[in-house]
């Protein structure tokens, strides 16, 4: 009788094992040659050989079989889709009303699949306009939306939004938006990054002076510098950088509240200025004796502070003095006007007086110079009356009397020939 069983190392036939010992009963026990050699057995009888590759390997216990099934439930199955991210970026400090600033973005799909009909949506915050957008973008209602496209696997797209800052943004508000990724399978939202509004200030720079200078002559300019708002402007300071070469032609003298710096360089400290406060400062500019009539010195007065200006084109003023040549207080006397008598009371009207002198053309009057510095008063032109040396009497009665003595010199000489005439006869 053949008995099979499977253990863990494959299919085993036992035939007549326990017969062949002799410990079986029943079993026929082989035979054996008188020799001592045993029969060959019928091919019935002799035990079956298997190949290897027949072989099963033991199979697990039942407790390991479990566990790997309750792993295999537990495992998630991966599902193809995309997966966005988007980053925003944004400028460094804080945002200043009336100027521009660049957001930059980028949407980046993660996921295993390809992504449809993306689409960038930014809904304006409240104290920003916008002004462009990198790529297919339009302003739809109070949205700026950007028109993507396909968005490939493990593909980003790039792009910036460009914004101005309104000039009625209020210091110290934050500014922040959201915005949206929005494809054919989903969305994802982000937002701008936070920044904050930046006090700021309008400084206005104004230069009051004369505009030329005599060799030798000191002027003075003032200078006033005007906060306009909103916000106070602190550390004021208004500079004028050296002239490179320096010009010796013409000095610079500090005035209050300024000091010289070398190479004719001047800086002044004005302190903090508040809204729609004012302060005002002085520079005396000297030429040298040596200045060539004709140099145009220029200087540039620019004020600063630490805070923003709004409006930096109007915060510096320019002083441009001429040098002339020197012109002494009695240049107009060298000129005096034309001399003409007064008529004779006692000669007729169309008779011509004894000392009637011809008549000169009058010399053109010297160009008087734009107003300066104040100097000294220059004396009106002298007059034919003044002309004459001061006797302490009326010099037109001395005239009078003189043409009257002529006169009746002249009578009294015709009576004496008319007598001398009547004596011959």
């Amino acid at each position: 009788m053949i008995h099979s069983f499977r253990r863990g190392t494959g299919a085993v036939t036992l035939v007549s094992a326990l017969a062949v010992a002799g410990l079986a009963p029943g079993l026929p026990a082989p035979a054996h040659a008188a020799d001592g050699q045993p029969v060959p057995q019928p091919r019935w009888q002799q035990p079956k050989e298997r190949p290897k590759s027949l072989v099963r390997p033991a199979r697990p216990a039942k407790a390991e079989k479990a566990r790997k099934k309750k792993r295999r439930a537990a495992r998630p199955v991966e599902a193809r889709r995309p997966e966005i991210r988007l980053d925003m970026g944004g400028p460094e400090g804080p945002l200043v009303p009336g100027r521009t600033y660049e957001w930059p973005y980028s949407i980046t799909n993660l996921g295993s699949e390809r992504a449809e009909e993306v689409f960038f949506v930014a809904p304006v915050p409240y104290d920003l306009e916008f002004v462009s957008g990198q790529g297919n973008c339009s302003m739809q209602g109070k949205d700026v939306v950007c028109a993507v496209g396909p968005l490939g696997e493990g593909k980003t797209h790039t792009g910036t939004i460009t914004t101005k800052v309104a000039e009625s943004a209020k210091p110290a508000t934050t500014v922040q938006g959201k915005v949206t990724v929005e494809w054919s399978g989903g969305t994802t939202h982000g937002s701008f990054p936070a920044h904050t509004v930046s006090p700021t200030s309008d400084l206005v720079v104004t230069a009051d002076g004369p505009a030329q200078l005599q060799p030798g002559q000191k002027i003075t300019y003032t200078f006033t510098v005007e906060n306009r708002g909103p916000s106070p402007a602190t550390g004021v300071t208004v500079s004028a950088p050296a002239a490179s070469p320096p010009q010796t032609a013409v000095q610079v003298e500090a005035g209050q509240g300024c000091t010289a710096q070398a190479g004719q360089g001047v800086t002044c400290q004005l302190g903090t200025l508040e809204a729609q406060q004012s302060k005002t400062f002085h520079v005396v500019f000297r030429a040298t004796p040596k200045a060539s009539p004709g140099l145009i010195y220029v200087r540039r007065f620019e004020a600063v502070s630490g805070v923003p200006d709004l409006h930096p084109e109007d915060n510096h003023a320019t002083v441009r003095p001429t040098v002339i040549r020197y012109l002494p207080t009695r240049d107009r006397e060298e000129f005096p006007g034309p001399v003409r008598p007064r008529p004779m009371p006692h000669l007729p009207q169309d008779a011509p007086g004894p000392r009637e002198a011809p008549e000169r053309p009058a010399a053109p009057a010297p160009a008087a110079p734009a107003p300066a510095a104040p100097a000294a008063p220059v004396p009106a032109p002298r007059t034919a009356v003044e002309e004459l040396p001061d006797t302490g009497s009326d010099t037109q009665s001395r005239v009078d009397l003189a043409l009257a003595l002529l006169g009746t010199g002249l009578i009294l000489v015709g009576i004496g020939a008319r007598r001398r005439r009547a004596g011959a006869r």
